[in-house]
């Protein structure tokens, strides 16, 4: 009994690396900033000051977004976040983009009736409903319905985090 567990240890200690073995750090200078990442699949979605960046974890490529070549209304992003559907919805600071892989569309002042600007956060709950924080107010989009759900002036002015623990029950950080 005592060698096979001599043996298991022995087996152990030289089979498997050191729990004290550190990993490698990767460094990917593709961006500045990243300001908000999300995930869909094998890809990463950089929100950065100044592109928004596809990263594929596979392969290690990249596929940069700018107002040259995409349909961003500006580069200096704050957030994104990827729906159940795939379609991503990035944060500029002029408005709120969504792209469904194809199509770029954007929402501001001109078409909606929000003013959107100054977007903190991006979250999508259970219901693919997308909230959005501004500065001041508390949004969510739903089947093409923009809606002010609270305006938060005085206590939360800076709505950091949005977060579903459970279905229909958001909590708001600040």
């Amino acid at each position: 009994m005592f060698r096979r567990f001599i043996l298991a240890a022995l087996l152990l200690l030289f089979c498997y690396p050191p729990l004290n073995a550190q990993s490698e750090w990767q460094q990917y200078t593709f961006a500045s900033a990243i300001h908000s990442l999300a995930e869909e699949g094998d890809y990463l979605w950089l929100a950065t000051y100044n592109r928004l960046v596809k990263f594929d974890k596979r392969t290690y490529t990249k596929e940069i977004f700018t107002r040259v070549n995409s349909g961003l209304p500006s580069v200096s992003l704050s957030a994104v976040m990827v729906d159940h559907n795939g379609v991503k919805w990035v944060a500029s600071s002029r408005g709120l983009v969504r792209f469904d892989g194809t199509t770029w569309q954007t929402f501001d002042k001109a078409t909606t009736s929000l003013s959107l600007s100054g977007i903190r956060t991006l979250f999508v709950d259970h219901d693919n409903t997308l909230w959005v924080s501004t500065w001041s107010e508390l949004v969510h989009y739903n089947n093409d319905t923009w809606t002010s759900r609270l305006l938060l002036r005085g206590t939360f002015t800076s709505l950091e985090t949005i977060y579903e623990p459970q279905e229909n029950n958001i909590m708001l950080g600040r």
